[in-house]
């Protein structure tokens, strides 16, 4: 797990955050008719570290600055 933005930079790949929500048809279209692509998935993730957040999540994250949160919680956080 990625603990920091400097740890984070010395990573090879480039990061995608996809931020989605339950029941969200805009989302749900995302993920089936992009992701569901197998070429799509299989190139975004051979390039890409792919990062999915709930913005209702509770699941534990942590933020840049390496404080655990919630995905939910997160997402309220200003710069």
């Amino acid at each position: 797990m990625v603990t920091s933005e400097r740890e984070y930079t010395l990573l090879a790949d480039p990061c995608v955050a996809v931020f989605y929500q339950d029941g969200c048809p805009y989302c749900k279209k995302l993920l089936q008719d992009n992701f569901g692509q197998k070429a799509i998935a299989d190139k975004t993730q051979k390039h890409f570290d792919v990062i999915a957040v709930n913005m209702w999540g509770d699941r534990e994250v942590t933020d840049l600055n390496g404080n655990a949160t919630t995905e939910k919680k997160n997402r309220y956080k200003k710069k």
